[in-house]
């Protein structure tokens, strides 16, 4: 690792050479990238898109270690919205090639980008549904939109957690999918107006949650993506979406499905450490001093409820407790036939939990 930070790639570091940009790229990088961006404007190209969404994540990491967070905010999103670009413009179906290393390394970037802009945006508490935060730069700004795609209401969303930054040790970690996005961990709020539902969630329940950074342009065709773009910084209005990986293992982006990345594992394992969910597993105390487990006694829901979805009854023994089902349930999860109804009537949802009873419903 370079004492700098990350570098640009050898392919980036050809282009920049073959544009004679590679004096200008070591004495002033973020001149070298507004010159890139223009070459990119005039002269459409994966590779450029790339490179340009490569270099700005490069001085995103800069800024950010020099503590400018504004100046690295800006940067991350002219990177993700480039390696965005890069992936999905229809103008550039031509020249992809999902066997190059370079559409993998475009997925990278996106996501290491995306995780990068919301750790900022989240450290002043704006990483909320239904609000929005604002990326200023020396020209103009522009509002993010954040929008709740899942089954959850925008008030379940409390505190915004990234799973990297978890090691799971209580159950198996490998529960994770790969594509675009990021992976958090939501810790679920207790409602103002309470509904009868309510009774039923375990307090301190936390569940998946992808984000997802839609870019809104001309190029990308949808009711919703009628926006104008900053030519002169490829700054492109966008939408930073919430989806549940359990209700949606792939979305439409530029009419293809795309799968998103994912990590059921993490939330879950981040549950159990929960204390109000260790005092229910105490299994030696509910068998030995039942009457003091009275209070412990009910059926919790881990998701939204659905109807439309057939509940499955796990009991554990007398002596044991909802921990004993919690390996069975997170490996059940695992497999995306289960959670994916064109795949399969079979439909993984629900957790729901007592000291009597285990649930998991399926469809």
């Amino acid at each position: 690792m370079h004492r700098e930070g990350p570098q640009p790639t050898g392919r980036t570091l050809s282009l920049l050479r073959h544009y004679d940009m590679l004096d200008v790229f070591h004495h002033n990088p973020e001149l070298a990238l507004e010159q890139l961006q223009k070459i990119a404007s005039d002269e459409k190209g994966a590779e450029k898109i790339y490179a340009t969404a490569e270099l700005a994540y490069i001085l995103g990491i800069r800024y950010q270690r020099s503590n400018h967070p504004g100046k690295a905010l800006d940067m991350y999103s002219v990177s993700v919205s480039n390696a965005y670009l890069y992936l999905f413009c229809p103008e550039l179906d031509g020249a992809r090639n999902p066997y190059d290393p370079q559409f993998r390394g475009a997925c990278d970037l996106y996501n290491a980008a995306l995780e990068a802009t919301l750790r900022i945006v989240g450290s002043e508490g704006n990483l909320k549904p239904g609000q929005s935060y604002r990326i200023s730069t020396d020209d103009a700004s522009h509002d993010v939109l954040v929008v709740n795609r899942g089954p959850w209401d925008n008030e379940d969303f409390g505190e915004l957690k990234f799973c990297s930054e978890f090691k799971v040790k209580t159950i198996d970690a490998g529960n994770v999918t790969y594509g675009i996005g990021v992976p958090l961990v939501a810790v679920r709020n207790r409602p103002r107006n309470e509904t009868a539902a309510e009774k039923y969630y375990p307090e301190g329940l936390s569940f998946p949650v992808t984000a997802v950074l839609r870019v809104m342009s001309p190029h990308l065709h949808s009711e919703d993506e009628a926006y104008s773009i900053d030519q002169k910084r490829h700054r492109h209005p966008c939408v930073l979406e919430f989806y549940d990986p359990l209700a949606s293992t792939g979305i439409e982006l530029n009419q293809r499905t795309v799968p998103i990345q994912s990590d059921l594992s993490t939330p879950l394992a981040h549950f159990l450490e929960n204390p109000k969910f260790k005092e229910q597993t105490n299994s030696t105390t509910g068998l030995l001093f039942p009457d003091q487990t009275e209070k412990l006694r009910g059926v919790y829901m881990l998701e939204p409820f659905d109807p439309n979805r057939i509940p499955v009854v796990m009991v554990h023994g007398l002596w044991s407790s909802p921990m004993t089902w919690m390996p069975m349930f997170n490996d059940l999860r695992s497999f995306r036939e289960l959670r994916d109804r064109k795949s399969t009537r079979l439909n993984s949802s629900h957790l729901v939990i007592s000291y009597a009873v285990f649930c998991l419903k399926k469809k």
